[in-house]
Order: structure tokens, then sequence, then C-alpha cells
């Protein structure tokens, strides 16, 4: 019994570090993506006060 139960934690803990990481990967993208449109439209309103 106690074999299987250190087996299951072992394969949670590699599982939650799998699911860590793809949670980290996709938010820095989104957050990568939101600050590239907002920096965008700044950019945007400086040239078009510009022209």
């Amino acid at each position: 019994m106690m074999k299987k139960w250190r087996e299951f934690c072992f394969i949670a803990r590699d599982v939650f570090v799998i699911v860590a990481c793809c949670i980290m990967l996709l938010y820095w993208a989104f957050i990568d993506r939101v600050n590239a449109f907002f920096t965008g439209k700044i950019q945007r309103k400086e040239v078009s006060k510009d022209g």
C-alpha cells in the first residue's frame, strides 16, 4: 500500500510541475502579447499626434 502511495505521490508531483510550467509559459506569452498590444497602441497614438 505504501509503495503505491509513494508512486502516486511521485506521479502527482511530476504532473503538477508540468502543469505549472505550462501555465507559466501561457501566462508569459499572454503578458507579452498584451504588452505588445498596448505599446503598439501608444506608439500609434504618438505617431498620429506628430503627423
